[in-house]
Formats: C-alpha cells, structure tokens, sequence
C-alpha cells in the first residue's frame, strides 16, 4: 500500500495526516451536535475538544516511548519525532481521560457528563483514523480466504483495519442507544475500557 495520498517533487501529503484532519474535523461537529448535554458555551467546548486532542497525542507518544526506551538510546532527539508508527493508543487514552479529570475539577462540572460528549468523538476519529495502518502496511492480516477478506501481498487476509473500524463504529451506536436504554453505573467507561480490549485483542489475534 501507498502511505502518501499526494507526491509532487519535494511535496509528499500523507494518508495520516489526511485521516487524521478529517478525524479532528468531523469530531469538533460532533461535539458542536452535543454541546447541550452540559452547561458551557460552545467556545468553551471547543477549547476542551483541542485540549483533549493535545495531551491524548502527547500521551500516545510518551507512552510508546516510555515502552520503547532501547531505541532511543542512540539518539535521543527521535523521541520528538511524532508519526502514526510511534503512538500508543492506550497512553493516549489515560492521557485524555486525566485532562479530562482536570477539565472538570476546574470547570465544576461532572466528568462522566464530559466523557459522555467526548467519547463519540473519540470513536468517530478513531474508526476513520485506523485505516491509515492500513494504507502504511502497519497492519498485516494473517492469511484468511473466508467473508470479508482481501488479497494483500499475493494472499487473502484477513481486513483487520475493516474490523477495527467497525469496532468503533459499533461503540458510537451502543453508546447513543443502548446504554441510554440500560442503567448499569459507569456504563461510558465500561465500553470504553472493553473497546480498548477488543481493539488490543482483534490487532493480536487477527495479525
């Protein structure tokens, strides 16, 4: 697979960024649709939306780091180098969610209320922002010839980016409709947590 989308001469645009624009992009319209379920102002929304997107890419990168300390050792200025190859998706969550703590101490608002308007964003970008591994080759799916496989490096495979996607696809509805109709006590973080289970296990297991 190609990881540039654009190349002209020198200029190289690649699918990452790309995802990654319209995954910021479609998610602040999100949070705009939700910005009735707490009391703040749209700005004020917003301005949480940016704050969260920062320190979740500063957590993913710091974990993977963190876990990767061997291949720094050389050269350490690596360690500022931010692409999609280098972030840990499960830092990048703890992250957020303590910014999100944070957030709502300040701003004396309930973090489950916060959570419940972030999170759809989060699935959102993420259910688009996982098909740049596959454009990159990151994910290689192990040899598969049954539904829903695709030839890749001359064998059927399975499409785990297509599972992945779907995973938080499916997180946006069960979280707009089913765990509005139930009342099980930190339903919100429950899904997140198995989400994040499911993503680890399907990347392991299908790879």
């Amino acid at each position: 697979m190609n990881p540039y989308i654009f190349r002209f001469k020198s200029i190289s645009v690649s699918w990452f960024i790309v995802l990654t624009l319209i995954s910021i992009f479609l998610g602040l319209i999100t949070v705009k649709t939700l910005k009735d379920k707490v009391n703040l102002s749209k700005s004020k929304l917003e301005d949480i939306y940016f704050i969260l997107i920062f320190t979740g890419f500063i957590g993913a990168r710091l974990s993977y780091v963190l876990l990767n300390l061997e291949s720094y050792n050389q050269n350490l200025s690596d360690i500022f180098k931010l692409t999609h190859f280098n972030l840990n998706l499960a830092g990048g969550v703890f992250f957020s969610l303590a910014g999100l703590f944070i957030i709502s101490k300040m701003q004396k608002i309930s973090l489950y209320s916060l959570l419940e308007i972030y999170i759809i964003p989060f699935y959102l970008s993420m259910s688009i922002g996982v098909w740049s591994m596959f454009f990159n080759g990151m994910i290689i799916g192990r040899e598969y010839g049954g539904f829903l496989s695709l030839k890749y490096l001359g064998k059927q495979r399975h499409m785990v980016v297509m599972y992945l996607s779907i995973m938080f696809i499916l997180g946006i509805m069960l979280q707009l409709t089913v765990l509005k109709r139930i009342k099980i006590k930190y339903k919100t973080p429950l899904l997140l947590l198995l989400i994040l289970v499911c993503y680890y296990f399907i990347k392991i297991f299908f790879t």
